[in-house]
This record gives C-alpha cells, sequence and structure tokens, in this order.
C-alpha cells in the first residue's frame, strides 16, 4: 500500500534571545519531517543550521540530535541514508551520538536524504531548526541513465519554469517515454518537457518544487549529461514562500518563546550568499 509522508515547512520571525530594541535581525524556522514505521521517508534541508555556538553545521548530532530512536548497532536503529553519496548513519543510543559515515562527514545541501524507521520503533516527527539564507547550488553533474537525487535548499515552493533546468542542458521530447525527467521522490509526481511546445508538462508541472522534498532528475539513455548550477536569485521569479510567521511585538532584554500563529503566505527579503 502506497505510504503518503507528511513535511511541513514552518517559519518564523524572532528577536535573538537577547532580544535586541531594533527588533527581530532573522529568519529563523524549522521543518518537521514525519516518518512512518518501517518506511523510507525522503527529504531535503532547505535551510542553514547552526550549532550552540552560532557556528555553521552540517553534524547530525547538531542537526538531528537524539529524536530518533537509536540501537547498539545499525540493524536495531533508525538510520539516515544520503541517496548521493550511499553513506548512511545510526544512533548509538548508549552514547547519544550518530555512528557511521555520513556522521562524519554531515549533511550536504544539495544532497537528497531518507529517514528509515526501523520497524516498530513507531511513527517518528523530527524536527530540524535553522535559518533562512538562500544560495547559489551547484548539483554537479546529471549522469546519463541514471536517476540523480538532489535536494532544494529553497524554503519557498518554486515553479518547475524557475529552475533554470532547460537552460543547462535538460533535454525534452515529444513524450515522456523519450524526455529527460524530474520527479518528486515524496509524492511521486513528475514532469517533462515538451519541446514543441516549449512547455512543461505533468503533475509535477502543476504543482512545483515543495520545499524539503527531495527529487530525482532521470536524463534519458539517447541524451547528453548536463552540469545543472541553480541561481535563485535569477532562475525565473522568486519562489513564494508557505510559511507561517507570526508578527513580532516589542520586546525588552528577556528571552523570549515565540508563538507559532496562523499559516499565511509571504514573499520575506531573505539573505542570498554565493555558494561554495
Amino acid at each position: 500500500m502506497k505510504k503518503v509522508f507528511i513535511l511541513s515547512i514552518l517559519v518564523l520571525f524572532v528577536g535573538s534571545l537577547l532580544a535586541l530594541e531594533s527588533g527581530p535581525s532573522e529568519v529563523v524556522g524549522f521543518f518537521k519531517v514525519s516518518c512512518t514505521d518501517g518506511s523510507y521517508t525522503p527529504y531535503s534541508l532547505p535551510l542553514t543550521f547552526y550549532d550552540a555556538t552560532h557556528t555553521v553545521t552540517t553534524a547530525l548530532n547538531d542537526i538531528v540530535g537524539g529524536q530518533l530512536t537509536g540501537g547498539t548497532n545499525p540493524s536495531n536503529s533508525d538510520v539516515i541514508l544520503d541517496k548521493n553519496s550511499g553513506q548512511s548513519a545510526w544512533y548509538r543510543s548508549s552514547t547519544s551520538v550518530w555512528v557511521g559515515a555520513l556522521a562524519t562527514t554531515g549533511f550536504t545541501k544539495t544532497h537528497a536524504y531518507y529517514v528509515s524507521i526501523l520497524s516498530g520503533n513507531g511513527d517518528q516527527d523530527v524536527y530540524l531548526a535553522g535559518t533562512v539564507e538562500k544560495e547559489i547550488l551547484d548539483f554537479g553533474s546529471m549522469q546519463v541513465g541514471f536517476y540523480n537525487p538532489i535536494g532544494f535548499k529553497e524554503a519557498g515552493d518554486k515553479a518547475v519554469t524557475d529552475l533554470g533546468l532547460i537552460a543547462a542542458g535538460f533535454t525534452g521530447g515529444t513524450n515522456p517515454s523519450n524526455s529527460d525527467i524530474l520527479l518528486n521522490a515524496n509524492t511521486g509526481q513528475t514532469a517533462w518537457y515538451r519541446s514543441a511546445t516549449s512547455a512543461w508538462v505533468g503533475a509535477l508541472a502543476t504543482s512545483g518544487i515543495t520545499a524539503g522534498h527531495a527529487y530525482y532528475v532521470y536524463v534519458h539513455p539517447t541524451h547528453t549529461a548536463f552540469n545543472w548550477i541553480y541561481n535563485p536569485g535569477t532562475d525565473g521569479s522568486d519562489a513564494i514562500s508557505k510559511i507561517s510567521t507570526p508578527p513580532v511585538p516589542p520586546v525588552s532584554k528577556k528571552a523570549v518563546n515565540p508563538v507559532v500563529k496562523k499559516e499565511i503566505e509571504t514573499n520575506k527579503k531573505v539573505k542570498y550568499k554565493k555558494g561554495d
């Protein structure tokens, strides 16, 4: 039976914990990955993450921590898998640390990931918190005859037409069987490019890219590999963020606890920085 995976993005404005008099200074957010018992849940990382010293981090111990169920070895623990590299990590309960090749290398912003919940451990909600910062993303080479996994560092939804894929070398056709394909790993939706009309076609062409979902680019065996660099500042229009933004009242120099209010659409400004 097909399982439906739910991944939601919630982003809110807060002041620093020291509550500067000038008001909020960052866009701070979190997203929830709802994982099903005994299943693999795909996701990507739409935020920038920080450790306790406010230094950018990619470490699983900082970003995921002890939110999943660990064990004594990989066979009796929940596991996180990097679909690009094949690396994985599991959580050692006795020491409360992530172990494995992925735990050593850390997360990569352009990669696609899966959470594997060990059967019997129960459904799990994983909350990952960070800041919204759009970046130029270099996905590298899209190889011929393969489903190339990718993850978008985008906190908002974006149209397929605004990804710069055609300019990068994505090749269309007359139907899905002879066109390159873009696939949403969470929903199973696909999009292909009809060359005759220069138009994207398919359910994914209608719904667009969803923040936090994982994707695959399939390059048809008769086509050519291409390098894809995505620039959120120049490729099409800005993403329309589907995020929750509570109003921020004046604050004093005390610590504050923000409360998420009604979900609304917004098109807030975010920081840009050049990709690695």
